[in-house]
């Protein structure tokens, strides 16, 4: 991804309230209020945190039972699949 994210706080002008003013480029410009922002961080947080557990277990797969990447790939989709099923 190319570019820089800049994030930072404001107070509107227009109802004094708090916002979190999010720019991307010229082109992408959004505000959100503390609590969504807090939302979209822990969304965050959860999805990078699974990143490096997905990675881990398709490393372990590979390294060892002997699966190759794509197919160890395949697996933590079936994975998936699979726990979102089984999920109370």
């Amino acid at each position: 991804m190319e570019g820089t994210l800049d994030i930072w706080s404001i107070v509107s002008g227009k109802d004094g309230k708090p916002y979190v003013q999010f720019k991307f480029d010229e082109e992408h410009k959004f505000q959100l209020t503390p609590i969504e922002a807090r939302q979209h961080a822990y969304k965050i947080l959860q999805v990078s945190f699974a990143a490096e557990a997905d990675a881990f277990f398709v490393n372990f797969i590979v390294e060892k039972i002997g699966l190759e990447l794509e197919k160890a790939v395949g697996l933590l989709a079936d994975f998936r699949h699979w726990r979102a099923k089984n999920e109370h």
